[in-house]
């Protein structure tokens, strides 16, 4: 792990670069990121050290201000991709014992050849490291639907529970599941059971209005009984305007698993063809936010945007309250291509050049900008392809930096007191 500059207007800040252990160029290191605490995770999909683009994931673990690696877990089957997606839920609550790390492979071999799979791994007191505990991949997949193009882990009481049990929750996207049309796409939900042994995919979301080219599960977010997924090629991949789906929890069967549907739909007020609303998708309690990456304001095109949504009425009901254009339209390039909210902070995403992230902190019904990170490195091909924060670390890749690929790591104590302030 190297140091490097970055550059923020604030203070107190500190910095490092994550890269692979034996870097080269295409190994995607970067393609995806996950933080929470004191555990970051970095996938490089195109790593080879078992095959071809068998890939891996990278663990860090931050200790006395420093972050160091952990672990590499290599993927063992070539051209799985293992490490196209990750995700990290800590279990700090001591309500549930262990951490999970899940990782998913773009053509993992599941119940069919190339479907898709995730990987789940476990650490248990008193091991530092994470351990396999199952592979997971839908049981009505076909080769290439890309189970695991996209995923998100949840810990949380579910709001209808029987027992007051909290639950760990699994989101997985498979935009080229195509029983509905090619590429028609489609929502796996999976969740550990109350002993904490075995995992289970036991839930599928397909709205009833999608088709072939809708790509539903390009994007996925969940927190608590919600979950919100992006259908990028909605309707039906012909210049798409792009849809959000939010799907919430009810029911308790009392097996340890739920009842969901979906409850609602998202499209923003103005959008237009082309837009590709959903790119990304974050939610957080009542907030959420959608990026549509190819919104255009003005006449080049591609600016991006970033639509904000509240809940003011009761459980999955959301409304538009606002929308963020990137601040300079004249040097900004699919703004919104990333978008992560946690309580009162967000982060946005710009591929301009070598990339930025912009952060906007809460107050009241408005989102204020209050910091942009940019990266003084040479070598930076483009930030912000993947992004995460978790107080007070924020954790970005930048899978096409020379050399195979980097993430990049800042922790700012000033800027998560700005954004939690309130």
């Amino acid at each position: 792990m190297a140091t490097i500059g970055l550059i923020w207007v604030t203070s107190a800040v500190s910095q490092a670069t994550f890269t692979g252990d034996v870097p080269f160029v295409g190994d995607n290191f970067g393609r995806s990121v996950a933080i929470e605490g004191n555990i970051a995770v970095v996938g490089a999909p195109g790593d080879d050290e078992n095959g071809a683009e068998a890939g891996a994931a990278y663990v860090y673990t931050r200790s006395g201000g420093n972050w160091s690696l952990l672990q590499k877990i290599a993927g063992t089957e070539v051209g799985a991709q293992f490490g196209f997606s990750v995700a990290v839920e800590l279990d700090e609550s001591g309500l549930n014992e262990g951490d999970f790390i899940a990782v998913g492979s773009l053509f993992g071999d599941g119940q069919v050849a190339n479907s898709g799979t995730v990987t789940m791994f476990r650490r248990q007191d008193p091991s530092p490291t994470f351990a396999f505990q199952q592979t997971l991949s839908a049981g009505d997949g076909r080769s290439f639907d890309e189970f695991g193009y996209a995923i998100d882990l949840d810990l949380s009481i579910p709001s209808n529970s029987l027992g007051n049990d909290p639950v760990y929750t699994l989101v997985v996207g498979a935009p080229d599941w195509n029983e509905r049309g090619l590429d028609a796409g489609a929502i796996y939900i999976c969740a550990l059971s109350p002993d904490g042994t075995a995992w289970a995919c036991y839930d599928k979301m397909v709205p009833d209005d999608i088709g072939g080219g809708d790509l539903l599960g390009r994007a996925v977010s969940i927190s608590g009984d919600d979950i919100l997924a992006g259908a990028t090629g909605w309707p039906s991949g012909n210049h798409p305007d792009g849809v959000v789906y939010i799907m919430r929890r009810f029911n308790d069967t009392g097996a340890g698993f739920f009842n969901w549907e979906v409850n609602n739909t998202l499209k923003p007020s103005d959008g237009v063809l082309g837009d590709r609303f959903g790119a990304s998708v974050a939610i957080f309690g009542l907030s959420l936010a959608v990026g549509s990456e190819a919104a255009a304001a003005t006449q080049f095109g591609a600016e991006g945007a970033v639509y904000l949504f509240e809940n003011p009425i009761g459980p999955g009901t959301f409304n538009e309250r606002g929308k963020i254009l990137p601040p300079d339209l004249a040097n900004s390039l699919n703004f919104g291509s990333q978008v992560v909210i946690d309580r009162t902070l967000m982060a946005v995403t710009d591929r301009n050049g070598v990339g930025q992230v912009h952060f906007y902190s809460a107050r009241g019904v408005d989102w204020v900008p209050i910091e942009v990170l940019s990266v003084a490195d040479p070598d930076a091909g483009q930030i912000g392809n993947a992004m995460a924060f978790s107080v007070p670390n924020a954790l970005t890749g930048d899978r096409i930096r020379t050399g195979g690929g980097a993430a990049y790591i800042v922790t700012n104590q000033v800027i998560f007191d700005a954004g939690f302030e309130n």
